[in-house]
């Protein structure tokens, strides 16, 4: 990715690693790039963002998603729950699946293309529509309050008494 980025300059990037990744690691980081390293809270970055680009687990696909942002996956090799999700990601229109043998020059086609077909960002907005509608953490507490409220009356007598 710092190759990509390379070719570039106009493209910003914000690196968020896993809390063993150190900058100090990496020899050239180019202008265009802001390394954060490891942060517990993605959320603000995802809101300044037009693309995410990731291993591709579910949670961060489906984060990513959820916000209106197309997807660039860069699955570990025979990890199979990373691969599925790059293939979908990419045969939904929602990105691109990768691998990290992409030379950067393709990479680099590759976010232009998502950030400049409206396709992407059409389809991943209706997702965000979607997740918006939906509001899952109310739908997830109505659920467990309405199971809450409708157990039976013994049981909370028994608390009751207690």
């Amino acid at each position: 990715m710092l190759e990509a980025a390379k070719l570039d300059p106009n493209i910003h990037y914000t690196f968020i690693s896993g809390p063993e990744i150190d900058p100090e690691q990496f020899p050239e980081i180019p202008d265009n790039v802001e390394f954060t390293g490891f942060t517990d809270n993605p959320f603000p970055y995802y809101r300044g963002s037009d693309l995410v680009i990731t291993a591709g687990g579910h949670g961060t696909i489906m984060e990513s998603l959820a916000f209106g942002l197309p997807v660039l996956s860069f699955p570990d090799e025979k990890h199979i729950e990373q691969e599925n999700n790059a293939a979908i990601l990419e045969e939904a229109g929602y990105g691109k699946r990768m691998s990290y043998l992409t030379p950067p020059e393709v990479i680099l086609a590759c976010i232009r293309e998502v950030l400049e077909d409206e396709s992407y960002s059409k389809k991943t907005r209706r997702l965000m529509e979607l997740a918006e509608v939906l509001d899952g953490p109310a739908a997830v507490r109505k659920f467990l309050e309405e199971k809450i409220e409708g157990r039976p009356a013994e049981k909370e007598n028994s608390k009751e008494e207690a």
